[in-house]
């Protein structure tokens, strides 16, 4: 349920067949109707009992440890194409998991295949402040997943702070695929026009990691909550969440491995080695590469909010709607159905949130801005709470809302899953869909943006 690049990748999916995404693209609109009256009374039940949900979510798709031995990467790799329409495209989008860039690929109406995806493995019972034996427990079996698949790195994210809940049951164990897998391949060849483009997203992002085999990392912590030195060090902040969330009162800071360099980043991060590979099959497709490079995974989201918001000016649609998503909650078909341009942020995060209002305040302000906020369960480390959120609509002309997500119950809002997209379905409009932006407008765009987080090279 967790895993960004399968989930983001489903909902472009379901965009691309011209149809939006219930529950996170894994319902049916059918199913979305009977989960929905279930989904509006769940909050009413004790936090505590909620955040078992939050915790126990991602186990039912987990593996157990013995599995990896025989983990055939490239069978996940047809299981994406499968579910993408058969034919012609002007486009491919390749690289970096990120939600703006999902919805730059709705607006140019092409795919996006992801290099990075996530396989749950069971760990039940694994001591979340203790990163020692956790990355200990995987070491092998990582070992002999990464024997059996050749050309991917995996890394093992081990995440106290925002994954605290599910990693007491499951490890994130995630997976960059080093070359063109040979689906993906085959998909391309068939997809992909004469003459055609891919677009790279490349983030350069990069994290301290712990070198366990040839091919294989572990990772403590993640992106945008506690800092690099809090994770690796301690802190003020550090000492009162164990104090909040682990009995024990000595534990007072986490001990990690010592890493022995920086890698890029386990869940958002491109790993150049795959440059080659698409560098090869443009010369053979007669196709052009361009690539959007930047540091942070959120740097893209004022880009695709301005361009949308571009886009729909010049096909004679207002754009009067600014909708930001988070993390795992996007569904592009209907931000387009709903006339909004998006802006993504990465998590309910302060960084995530002062992120957003810097791009407010210079972009201007907008007629209606919704919100949504991705629930872990949690208070962590450098969360920003839904009234801090909420200063955003102080950007909105008319006023702004939060769609899908209760303040009261984040961020542990169980329904917020359902809920985004049964409040977003509400806001849709009868205006037909604009024509598909082209790579010549994209281009003429990129050429112009002014803003210094992003490079984009045609």
């Amino acid at each position: 349920m967790y895993d960004s690049g399968k989930t983001l990748f489903r909902q472009l999916a379901h965009c691309l067949h011209g149809s939006s995404a219930p529950f996170l693209g894994q319902a049916s609109a059918r199913m979305e109707r009977a989960i929905h009256p279930f989904m509006r009374g769940i909050n009413l039940v004790p936090r505590a009992l909620r955040q078992q949900f939050i915790a126990w979510g991602p186990l039912p798709a987990s593996v157990p440890p013995s599995k990896l031995i025989d983990f055939d990467a490239d069978v996940l790799a047809s299981e994406f194409v499968a579910q993408l329409p058969a034919r012609e495209y002007p486009a491919i989008i390749l690289g970096s998991a990120n939600g703006a860039g999902v919805h730059l690929a709705a607006a140019l109406g092409v795919p996006w295949l992801p290099q990075t995806a996530m396989v749950p493995v069971r760990t039940r019972g694994a001591d979340r402040d203790d990163p020692g034996p956790a990355m200990a427990m995987l070491a092998e079996p990582l070992e002999q997943f990464t024997r059996h698949n050749p050309d991917v790195l995996a890394v093992h994210q081990h995440d106290p702070c925002h994954d605290r809940l599910p990693i007491q049951h499951v490890a994130y164990v995630r997976f960059k695929w080093l070359t063109l897998p040979a689906p993906y391949r085959r998909y391309i060849d068939q997809a992909l026009a004469p003459g055609g483009g891919i677009i790279v997203f490349d983030c350069a992002h990069r994290r301290p990691m712990t070198q366990i085999g040839e091919r294989h990392w572990f990772q403590f912590g993640g992106l945008d909550s506690a800092t690099i030195d809090e994770y690796f060090h301690g802190g003020r902040r550090v000492e009162m969440f164990l104090k909040r969330h682990n009995p024990d009162p000595d534990r007072q800071r986490w001990e990690p491995p010592e890493p022995d360099g920086d890698q890029p980043e386990a869940e958002w991060g491109f790993h150049p080695a795959l440059n080659g590979a698409i560098r090869q099959l443009a010369t053979e497709k007669q196709a052009r590469v361009a690539i959007l490079r930047y540091s942070h995974p959120q740097d893209p989201s004022a880009f695709v909010a301005e361009l949308y918001r571009w886009w729909y000016t010049s096909r004679g649609r207002e754009s009067n709607r600014l909708l930001v998503d988070q993390f795992l909650l996007a569904d592009p078909w209907l931000t387009l159905r709903t006339g909004s341009a998006p802006y993504w942020t990465l998590f309910g995060t302060r960084p995530a949130r002062d992120r957003l209002l810097r791009y407010l305040r210079n972009a201007g302000p907008w007629p209606d801005i919704r919100l949504t906020l991705f629930s872990h369960g949690i208070d962590a480390i450098g969360d920003a709470s839904g009234q801090e959120w909420a200063a955003a609509f102080d950007y909105a002309r008319r006023g702004g809302s939060f769609v899908g997500v209760n303040p009261r119950y984040y961020p542990a809002d169980l329904r917020t899953p359902a809920g985004f997209h049964h409040d977003l379905k509400r806001l849709v409009d009868n205006q037909p869909l604009p024509a598909p932006l082209t790579l010549a407008e994209l281009d003429e765009f990129g050429a112009e943006w002014p803003g210094k987080e992003i490079h984009y090279e045609a």
